[in-house]
């Protein structure tokens, strides 16, 4: 039987380590608050199939596009939109952090 090294999890825990893992939260959260207007449009299919969050739940709800920029406003960031697919990037210290969500179709 192979064991697989799963070292990380055996060493002690670090307060960096804290703040990563609430960074990648954050980034992976702001890919879903980050919803534009074509997504609630009555002719986004998107808007009516996918309710990946409840945060983008609300937003589609209240029917008025958002955008996380303001949040990145401090910190080197972008939001990229493209096709179904939502990036969005933040720069903290020597870290690129990445998260995206979709895509619209499985092919994607």
């Amino acid at each position: 039987m192979h064991l697989m090294n799963f070292g990380n999890l055996n060493r002690p825990k670090r307060l960096k380590d804290d703040v990563i893992t609430y960074l990648c939260s954050l980034i992976s959260e702001l890919a879903y608050r980050h919803v534009p207007q074509f997504e609630i449009d009555a002719s986004s299919k998107r808007a009516k199939l996918v309710v990946p969050s409840d945060g983008y739940y609300q937003i589609v709800r209240a029917g008025v596009g958002t955008s996380v920029m303001g949040y990145l406003a401090e910190r080197p960031g972008f939001v990229v939109v493209d096709r179904g697919v939502i990036a969005v990037g933040l720069v903290a210290g020597q870290r690129l952090f990445i998260g995206y969500r979709g895509p619209a179709l499985l092919f994607d």
